[in-house]
């Protein structure tokens, strides 16, 4: 298992199941980039969904992604609108709507794949989608800033530095600066 990988159990599970956890290592480790595989928001883990057989995938500059591994298409369209509902929740309660804005402004981002049709080149997105990619991705993981310091306009490279390390990186924040 790739380093650059944070699987939730149950995610874990489905994904060596179907065997697509070997694509989502490959990538990660090859991109060196932080994923994620979960079945919830880990800033929510008590909820529960009425669909256990699907992830969400995660991961800066790139669309996040659903894999379904069941055969219940009106139960994992259920699981997305209830994933969505509580990142929306989260945004709410975080006060990052202000940055990332409604869910219908956010929600476009998210795909929906079949597991064999993973192509994370595809899923490659713009700088400020990723940015609040960034933003949606700290609220799922429960790494929670103060979204007055974050910068989604950042127009130079430090800039857009100190905003991804305030976004992910706030305990060591007063060091850094």
């Amino acid at each position: 298992m790739s380093n650059y990988c944070f699987y939730s159990q149950d995610a874990l599970a489905l994904a060596q199941s179907a065997g697509v956890d070997v694509i989502i290592n490959s990538y990660a480790e090859q991109h060196k980039k932080q994923t994620y595989i979960l079945c919830r928001p880990l800033s929510n883990e008590d909820v529960k969904y009425d669909y256990d057989r699907a992830i969400a995938v995660f991961s800066s500059g790139i669309k996040p992604f659903f894999i379904d591994f069941g055969d219940d298409d009106d139960l994992f369209e259920e699981y997305q609108e209830d994933f969505l509902e509580d990142v929306s929740y989260l945004a709410e309660k975080f006060k990052y709507r202000d940055k990332i804005g409604r869910k219908k402004s956010w929600q476009i981002l998210f795909e929906s794949l079949s597991r064999n049709d993973i192509d994370f080149k595809k899923l490659e997105v713009e700088t400020k989608e990723s940015r609040v990619i960034d933003l949606i991705i700290s609220l799922i993981v429960g790494s929670i800033n103060d979204t007055s310091r974050i910068n989604l306009e950042a127009n130079n490279l430090l800039d857009t530095i100190k905003s991804k390390i305030i976004l992910f990186d706030t305990d060591q924040t007063k060091f850094v600066f």
